[in-house]
C-alpha cells in the first residue's frame, strides 16, 4: 500500500528544488496467506475451470475468464454482442507479468476462456521465454 501524493517537488523561481516528495510504503493490503490462496484459486481456473484452453505445458499460469454483454448506446445491453476477456499473471510462484486480453464482439464463439484464454497463454509463454524465466514443467505422475 503506497501513501498517495500529488506534488512531486516544490521548486523555487530560480529552479532550486526546495522539497522533494517520494512514495511512502505503508504496508501490505492483504496477508501473504490470502495472496497464496488467491494464486491457488486463479491457477485452478486454468487447470480445472473455464480457462482450460490457457493451460501451459511450460509455466504455471493464473487467470480469470470473463464474458460480458456489450452496452447498447441506445440503452441496456445487446442480446448478441459480447466482450470476451481473459486476465492473468505468470508465473504463479513469482509473478513477473500481468496480461489482459479482450476480444470485442468475437464470432462465432464469444466466451472469454475460449476466445481470449489461448491468446493469453501464447503471449505469456513467449514473454516469459523472452524474459529468461525458468520453465516450470510439471511431469505427470501416474
Amino acid at each position: 500500500l503506497m501513501k498517495p501524493y500529488v506534488i512531486d517537488s516544490i521548486i523555487s523561481p530560480e529552479g532550486e528544488v526546495l522539497k522533494q516528495f517520494k512514495p511512502v510504503n505503508e504496508g501490505s493490503i492483504i496477508s501473504s496467506e490470502v495472496c497464496d490462496n488467491m494464486k491457488d484459486v486463479l491457477s485452478k481456473v486454468i487447470t480445472e475451470g473455464t480457462g482450460r484452453l490457457a493451460k501451459s505445458d511450460s509455466y504455471e499460469l493464473c487467470g480469470k475468464t470473463g464474458t460480458a454483454q456489450m452496452v447498447d448506446p441506445a440503452g441496456g445491453y445487446y442480446d448478441n454482442k459480447y466482450n470476451a476477456t481473459f486476465l492473468g499473471f505468470a508465473p504463479k510462484s513469482n509473478p513477473k507479468i500481468c496480461i489482459v486480453v479482450t476480444a470485442f464482439d468475437p464470432h462465432p464463439v464469444h466466451f472469454g476462456g475460449v476466445v481470449s484464454g489461448p491468446v493469453f497463454k501464447r503471449i505469456a509463454e513467449r514473454t516469459l521465454k523472452y524474459l529468461g524465466t525458468k520453465q516450470e514443467v510439471k511431469e505427470n505422475i501416474l
